[in-house]
């Protein structure tokens, strides 16, 4: 590949018309709306819709940040709750899910929990194999599986 030099040719800034500077004392007509208020960011129609309806955080109904929280921690004790509790596929039990009580019958999830805690245990046994002793016991009673 060839490249060829390109000369540079001098360019006009502003189609050369020189640039004055205007005294503070003295403003435009614009900048002096926009210090009084007129045009100024808070009153756009972008933050005039953020800020409609008053700020309350005591408000009683929970945010849907809130609710989606509140559903991860109920999937989270509901695991561990499951992992705890003894399974027993030919009777109904109870099971605790953090404040919620549910009347489950475990015969369908017997499958599907033997089969999780099946591939969990090579998992565990594999990690304590590379990282050590130590970290194989944080794991185990963090999640509370034992192994």
């Amino acid at each position: 590949m060839v490249r060829q030099a390109v000369l540079l040719q001098s360019m006009e800034v502003n189609g050369g018309a020189d640039i004055y500077l205007q005294s503070v004392e003295d403003p435009p007509p614009e900048q002096v709306d926009a210090l009084k208020g007129g045009c100024d960011t808070m009153e756009s129609p972008c933050w005039s819709k953020l800020l409609a309806g008053p700020v309350a955080p005591w408000r009683e109904e929970p945010t849907p940040e809130q609710e989606c929280i509140k559903h991860l921690l109920v999937l989270q004790s509901g695991l561990h709750e499951l992992l705890l509790t003894p399974i027993q596929p030919h009777r109904k039990t109870v099971i605790r899910v953090g404040s919620f009580i549910a009347r489950k019958n475990l015969e369908e999830h017997y499958v599907a929990l033997n089969m999780a805690t099946t591939l969990l245990h090579p998992l565990v046994t594999g990690l304590s194999l590379y990282f050590g002793l130590a970290f194989t016991l944080t794991f185990a009673v963090s999640y509370k599986i034992y192994i």
